[in-house]
Formats: C-alpha cells, structure tokens, sequence
C-alpha cells in the first residue's frame, strides 16, 4: 500500500509531488501518482523513481491517502470516479481552489477524511507557501501528516476556511505577483542601461535577498526600507515614485480580488 497517491500531474501537482521526493520526506517507494495523459505519468514516474498506475481507481485503491491537484472544475467528477469502488476511509488532501470542503465530501463520499491545502508553485524548490484546512472526519493525524508534508516543501500553517480565501491572495497567487515585479525591475534596469541579462540577474537576486531579509530577521518590512533610505537619497526618491504610482494600493487590491474570485469560486 502506498503512503501517498497523486491524481493529477498539471504545474502544481508536478511541483508538489517533485518537491515532497526531493525533500525525502517521502520516499519514491512510498509514491504513486496517476495522470490522464499516459506518456506523461510514465516519463514523471521514471523521472522521479515513483510508480505510475494506469487509472485513478487503482491509485486509489493501491494508496493510503490521495493528493488530488486536478483543476477545480474537474475535481468532484475525479474523486466521484476514483472512489467509486473503494469502501475504507481515505485522507483526501485538495489543492483545488474554491472547492469547498462540503462539495469534497459529497463527491468524494461521507466515509472519507478531507484536508484542503493551498500551496504555490515555489514547493518545487523547498520554498513554498500554504494554508491548510482540517476537513470532514479529518484527524489531529491526518493533520500532523499534511503538515510534515507541506512543510518539507516550505512553509505551512494551518487556516480556517474562510480564511484561505486569504491565502490564494497573499501566497497562492503571490509568486505571479513577484515575478511580474522582477521582470519590472528588471526593465527599469534595462532602460537605465544595463544588459538584460544582468538586470534580471541583479533583479531576482534583490528580490531573494529581500525575501530572506524579512523572512529570517522577523523585522517588518517597512522598518528594513527604511534602513536603506537615507534621507535626500536615491532610494527615497525611488520610493516617492513608488508610492504615487500606487503600488502599496495596487499589491493589495491584487490580494483581494484574487481573494474574493476564490470566494466567487467556492459559490459556482
């Protein structure tokens, strides 16, 4: 019996499932996964040392648990068909946004255990972001186990699930968010005079150094720019810029309507 089943092989199930075996939390022996387009599922299992099985039924029923990281609109229609003929109970663990955990149930069956998780796509590196949700029959276990798993990934905590609205706003969504500010960076240095390849080196890794700033000194982030504007500079007059253009206000609005197209989701 497998410890973890994959449904679903798109760019977050792919990223999940490489980061999780790359991490050793789980090794390639312990994994399964299972994808509608067959050369792909073999070519990812060959890849990554993993099993890969000719149908969503037989995952199922050969593992333990299920992460399903299929498109939202396809996932009920999924567990329905993957479950059909299983009887014991399994942890489901969805990456699907806005598909509440009600629906899950429902689709999945009442006997089963439902963990929502809202990862991003950084897990490929060991450096994502995710909200988690306790579900339908879902244990302190079950719990414990999605954590070690998104954990060994990144960074997890755990969520209500209204609030992982919220979550799709800030980390779901976020690195499309930052990639489009590096490739800003990025220009500007372009336009200023640089080489385009140095000024993407130079603007993804200001973006990193950054991030880690924040991330392991705990200092919020407008205490650490003000540590790099002196007064009369070039970066205060740079932020000056950045604010009348609105971006603190544009950032945010990106958050809330991601969010509440989530919110949108979850009611369709």
């Amino acid at each position: 019996m497998m410890k973890l089943g994959v449904i679903g092989l798109g760019n977050m199930g792919g990223a999940l499932t490489s980061g999780i075996l790359k991490s050793g939390e789980l090794s390639a022996n312990d994994v399964a996964v299972f994808t509608r387009t067959t050369s792909k599922g073999e070519q990812f299992a060959a890849s990554n040392g993993c099993a890969f099985l000719a149908s969503a039924q037989d995952l199922a029923q050969q593992s333990e648990r299920l992460l399903v990281a299929v498109k939202p609109y396809q996932i009920e229609a999924v567990l329905r068909d993957a479950l059909a003929e299983t009887s014991d109970s399994k942890l489901i663990i969805s990456v699907a946004a806005g598909t509440t955990i009600k629906n899950l149930s429902q689709a999945a069956g009442s006997q089963h255990r439902i963990i929502r998780v809202m990862p991003n796509t950084p897990s490929l590196i060991g450096a994502g972001a995710c909200g988690i949700v306790k579900g339908t029959n879902a244990t302190d276990e079950d719990v414990a186990f999605v954590i070690r798993m998104m954990e060994s990934v990144g960074t997890a905590i755990l969520v209500t699930e209204e609030q992982l609205h919220a979550v799709v706003g800030v980390s779901g969504s976020g690195p499309a968010y930052v990639y489009t500010f590096i490739a800003a960076l990025a220009d500007g240095g372009v336009k200023a005079g640089l080489p385009r390849a140095d000024a993407q080196r130079l603007a993804a890794q200001t973006v990193l150094g950054a991030t880690r700033m924040v991330a392991e000194t705990g200092i919020h982030p407008m205490a650490l720019r003000d540590a790099v504007a002196s007064p009369g500079g070039t970066t205060i007059a740079a932020i000056h810029s950045l604010e009348q253009d609105g971006l603190h206000a544009t950032v945010m609005n990106a958050v809330i309507a991601a969010a509440e197209r989530s919110e949108e989701m979850s009611r369709e």
